[in-house]
C-alpha cells in the first residue's frame, strides 16, 4: 500500500512539474522567437515564477556541494532566488525600489517552493527502510 501511495505521489509531482514546465516552455518559445536566445534562459523568463523556480532549483543543487555545512541550504535557495529576481529586473531595466521590495517577498515564495519540490521528490523516490522485500503478502504465491 505504501508503494502505491509513493507511486501516486510521484505521478502527481511529475504531472505538476509537466504543467509548470509546459507554461515555461511556451514562454521560452515566445522568447526564442522574439530575441533568438536559442532556448536558453532569458531575463524575461527568469523574472517569471516558473523560470525563477527552475533556475533556483538547478543552481541550488549545483552550489550545494561547496556550500558551508553549518549554513542551511534553504538560505542558499533564498539568496539565489533573490539574486535572480533582482538581476532580472535590473537587466530588463525595471528595477525600482518597489520591484526590489517585492522581490524580497517573492524570493521567499520561490525558495520555499524550490526546497519543498526537491524535498518531496527525494522523499518520494527514497526506498522505505521498513519495507518487506520478501514479496507482497497480499499475493498468494501458490504455497498451498
Amino acid at each position: 500500500m505504501k508503494k502505491l501511495f509513493v507511486i501516486m505521489v510521484v505521478l502527481l509531482l511529475v504531472s505538476a512539474m509537466m504543467i509548470i514546465t509546459a507554461g515555461a516552455a511556451r514562454a521560452a518559445e515566445e522568447a526564442v522567437v522574439e530575441n533568438g536566445s536559442g532556448g536558453f534562459y532569458t531575463w524575461e523568463m527568469l523574472a517569471t515564477y516558473a523560470g525563477c523556480l527552475a533556475a533556483t532549483i538547478l543552481m541550488t543543487q549545483f552550489i550545494k556541494p561547496v556550500w558551508p555545512t553549518g549554513i542551511k541550504t534553504q538560505f542558499l535557495s533564498y539568496i539565489i532566488a533573490l539574486a535572480l529576481l533582482i538581476l532580472a529586473n535590473l537587466a530588463m531595466e525595471s528595477l525600482t525600489v518597489e520591484t526590489a521590495g517585492i522581490s524580497v517577498l517573492n524570493a521567499v515564495v520561490i525558495a520555499c517552493a524550490a526546497n519543498g519540490s526537491y524535498d518531496n521528490i527525494m522523499e518520494a523516490v527514497k526506498p522505505d527502510p521498513d519495507a518487506d522485500t520478501g514479496g507482497d503478502p497480499d499475493i498468494d504465491e501458490g504455497g498451498g
